[in-house]
């Protein structure tokens, strides 16, 4: 990735696999002359992809949890 890759997205865990989904994000052309900006999956400006990263940013932040076994039992386990 170049400098200017960021963005934001989702993963999802099935069947073992881990998938990225990414959602708003710039990435870098290989030979370092621009940038290509998508918001919510789609192409954009550079206005529209800074529009899009300062939504997200005004959200709540993410519930992280320590991977520990009883997390994953507590946090993850389906309930009969």
């Amino acid at each position: 990735g170049g400098a200017a890759d960021n963005g934001f997205g989702y993963m999802s865990f099935d069947d073992g696999m881990i998938s990225i989904y990414p959602i708003t994000y710039s990435q870098s052309s290989e030979d370092g002359t621009g940038v290509t900006y998508f918001a919510n999956g789609a192409l954009a400006t550079s206005e529209e992809f800074m529009t899009s990263i300062e939504v997200q940013a005004g959200k709540p932040a993410a519930a992280y949890y320590d991977v520990t076994t009883e997390n994953i039992r507590l946090h993850f386990d389906k309930q009969s």
